[in-house]
């Protein structure tokens, strides 16, 4: 004990001398250290490294490292300093061929060690990744993930090879690492076995339809969802060989290796060249899984067939993926012969397969997106004028009629978050599902498709491509190639934390209907391979459309007798919405005005540049007024699906007292009321429904708490859609009961106009001649509502007023009504 501690005095005592003495006279010109500054800007991952890192000189701070036999007295051992004799990069063409020599080999060695030592965390002043090996072999962990911006600071000539010759290098780099362990932690890391070097924070991501272009054998990083998945199958790996003859087991050890025949020798005891046969009691083995992964944004798309890629998993990535995951893709790009597919061809086909090195699951879909200084600034300024709900409502579906209704309905449903946990059993499903049903030709399709547009992960299934989006609720498919089994997802697993749009729901069989029944209560989907069940989650949110049975929506009747769903699969869908298709002439012509207008932007480029009253009549109508909101500007649609996004990710509001109180008192009101037979009676669903849509109302204005005002606008969009569900006559009663719910006065033109038009008809009934009232009488009404006199000023002066057919008199004394 004493001998040691004088030891650790005699290094601990050295100043500079106990740093590694390098023969920087034979390497000076070949070796470029780029141990510089800090490396400040890394994200806090908990595989990433800490926030400064610094490069230096190799230091001996542990004794370990001084009894190593890779150091010699202070010194790097001679075998791996053979230079002096190594070739320079640029005079060889190939760099695999320049590493299959011994000295270069030991050459990339000693650079990877010199960048593993030289590593300190400024934090501690421990050596980052040593610290990291002692771990591995002390939890028992069999990769080493090493950062690729480290490595890039650290030696820019190691990072580059690495990317022209990622197996080469790695197999190197492993070599290196266990030798390391070995010398180190020699009693230990005898029964461990090897481990395995990782790759990750490449900066630069592959399109998925450029990696045929790129080079083999290349390091890559690609993104997608993962689309299918095999089970894990054995790989033989080394193995013995026994003679037919003598029945002798052969002493060579046999491994099968890439693009290389195995080339038998005679039998060492009868001297004969054959037959011989594998032992499979002398046989290793290495599991593999393939999974297959398709673009994000693709998918959606009818015209082109989805890019789906083949992954290769090994070691410890072998069931660490499932369904339906977002996930980002480092590994070796390599190409394979199909020998089944195109035995019929005189030309070889090849396909793109990527074995994979390490893989990263993003946590939340905001890794991909971040607010620019301009967005922030819009964003800034609609919220300090309070008119988010207004600026939401007029960019959510702008080739869609403007049906406040129908849209505010919709809005709310896309603020709607995945299922969630009510302590630590308990599940509650957060997301609100929305069933659209409607006479022909208006716009339902049209409404989907703007949605698929909008939201980043949707998957839109219509009666066309039932087929080609794997519906159904057999997701086991066999393939015949082989008669491999592999798990494909459906259009639910894929929009996982989405949206699964569903045009015409009512084509579906009774088997698919039953099965989405399941989904929407469960949020996952039972799998059953090979007598074992597994679950996979599907916690997407349905907006679907139906048409009524009759050529139009009967009134008299209910939603669900106009329908041929049941009852219990209508049930399931939280909110109800009606698309009548009713005669009135302002209203066609505003759609009719709309829809030219649209088709004049997309046919643009065949009129004259230099038309500038072309440009202004057509690009900035009088009619739109009416079409939106009065707000100037409209936020576009890249904002608008980062602001969906971010909302549902960070945003996680809680219903206040007031809130609750309200709620309940709404129920028990409902509850009270007598409903008939043909009616959809209230329960307890529909209470859970009003809080998801509180909850979302709050999300939508990015609240902690879901204040009155968002139980309010919860309380009126699923009265109107409850109400409407029922027959003409009830649902006329029910409206007059409970009209201070459904219609809470908000201080704007429309709301102004509502109540002008219901001051009109009260006249109208009086006296059915007169077409004309006082001004004052009206501002009497609106004083009592709290409104102000510059706001009435406004709302005379604006063009919603003018369009709506009331006109002012010259002496502004009377409003008279012209048709």
């Amino acid at each position: 004990m004493s001998i040691e501690n004088t030891k650790r005095k005699e290094l601990l005592g050295r100043k500079k001398k106990n740093s590694i003495d390098l023969d920087y006279k034979t390497c000076s010109k070949k070796i470029s250290f780029c141990f510089i500054g800090n490396f400040k800007n890394l994200k806090k991952n908990s595989n990433s490294s800490p926030t400064k890192i610094s490069f230096n000189k190799i230091f001996l701070n542990d004794i370990n490292l001084k009894k190593s036999k890779i150091f010699s007295k202070g010194k790097l051992d001679p075998r791996f300093l053979g230079l002096k004799k190594s070739k320079k990069i640029s005079n060889v063409i190939n760099l695999k061929k320049w590493l299959n020599l011994y000295n270069n080999r030991n050459f990339v060695k000693h650079r990877f060690l010199c960048f593993l030592f030289g590593t300190l965390d400024e934090k501690y002043g421990s050596n980052f990744y040593i610290e990291k090996l002692k771990k591995i072999v002390s939890f028992e962990k069999k990769n080493l993930i090493i950062s690729f911006l480290h490595l890039v600071i650290g030696d820019p000539l190691l990072a580059i090879w690495l990317i022209d010759e990622p197996q080469e290098i790695l197999k190197i780099f492993q070599e290196c690492c266990n030798d390391i362990i070995k010398d180190i932690f020699y009693p230990i890391s005898e029964a461990k076995g090897l481990f395995y070097v990782q790759i990750f924070e490449l900066p630069i991501f592959d399109r998925l339809k450029n990696l045929r272009n790129k080079k083999m054998n290349s390091l890559v990083k690609i993104q997608g969802v993962v689309v299918s998945k095999t089970d894990v199958y054995p790989h033989l790996k080394f193995f013995k060989l026994f003679c037919l003859k003598c029945f002798e087991l052969q002493k060579t050890i046999y491994a099968l290796k890439e693009n290389k025949k195995i080339m038998f020798t005679s039998c060492f005891s009868c001297k004969a060249n054959g037959p011989f046969q594998i032992s499979w009691s002398h046989v290793e083995y290495s599991n593999f899984q393939t999974v297959f992964i398709q673009k994000l944004n693709t998918f959606t798309q009818i015209e082109h067939f989805p890019l789906i890629k083949e992954i290769i998993l090994r070691n410890n990535l072998i069931d660490f993926v499932n369904l339906g995951e977002e996930i980002i893709v480092t590994g070796i790009l390599k190409y394979h012969y199909n020998s089944n597919t195109n035995h019929f061809l005189n030309s070889r086909l090849f396909s793109v397969i990527i074995e994979a090195n390490y893989i990263e699951k993003p946590k939340s879909l905001t890794h991909n997106f971040l607010f620019d200084t301009k967005e922030e600034k819009i964003l800034n300024l609609i919220f300090k004028k309070k008119q988010v709900l207004e600026c939401l409502l007029s960019s959510l579906l702008p080739s869609v009629f403007y049906n406040k209704d129908l849209k505010l309905a919709i809005l709310i449903g896309l603020f709607g978050k995945q299922s969630g946990k009510l302590g630590s059993d308990l599940s509650i499903r957060n997301n609100i599902n929305i069933l659209i049903m409607g006479d022909p030709s208006t716009g339902k399709s049209q409404i989907l498709r703007g949605l698929e547009k909008l939201l980043q992960k949707s998957f839109l299934i219509t009666n066309q491509r039932n087929a080609k989006n794997k519906f159904n609720s057999s997701f086991i498919i066999k393939k015949q190639n082989n008669n491999n089994w592999n798990a494909e997802g459906s259009a639910f697993i894929l929009a996982d934390k989405g949206f699964c749009l569903i045009d015409g729901i009512e084509n579906l069989n009774i088997k698919e209907r039953l099965f989405l029944n399941k989904i929407m209560d469960y949020q996952f989907i039972s799998l059953k391979k090979k007598e074992n069940l597994e679950f996979i989650k599907a916690r997407c949110s349905i907006i679907a459309t139906t048409t009524s049975l009759y050529s139009n929506y009967q009134s008299d009747l209910s939603l669900i007798n106009n329908s041929s769903l049941d009852e219990k699969f209508i049930s399931k869908f939280d909110i109800h919405l009606l698309l009548k298709d009713v005669v009135d002439s302002s209203k066609d012509e505003m759609i009719g005005n709309l829809i030219i207008e649209s088709h004049i932007k997309n046919h643009f480029s065949n009129l004259k540049k230099n038309d500038i009253q072309i440009q202004k009549k057509f690009f900035y109508p009088e009619y739109r007024d009416f079409d939106r909101p009065h707000f100037k500007k409209i936020i576009s649609q890249n904002l608008f699906r980062k602001y969906i996004i971010y909302s549902r990710q960070c945003v996680k509001p809680v219903v206040s007292c007031y809130a609750h109180e309200l709620i309940s008192k709404i129920y028990i009101l409902l509850r009270n009321e007598h409903f008939r037979e043909d009616c959809v009676k209230p329960t307890l669903r529909h209470l859970e429904i009003i809080l998801r849509l509180s909850i979302a109302c709050a999300r939508l204005h990015l609240r902690e708490r879901a204040i009155k005002k968002d139980a309010l606008k919860a309380i009126s969009v699923f009265l109107r859609c409850f109400f409407n569900s029922q027959p003409f006559g009830f649902c006329k009663v029910l409206k007059y009961k409970f009209k201070e719910y459904i219609y809470p006065f908000e201080l704007s033109f429309e709301s102004l106009l509502n109540v002008l038009v219901n001051f009109f008809l009260q006249k109208l009934k009086i006296k059915t001649t007169i077409g004309f009232f006082k001004k004052k009488k009206f501002e009497n009404k609106l004083k009592k509502l709290n409104v102000s006199k510059n706001f009435m000023k406004k709302f005379f002066q604006s063009k919603l007023f003018k369009k709506s057919g009331f006109k002012l008199s010259e002496d502004k004394r009377f409003i008279f009504y012209v048709s």
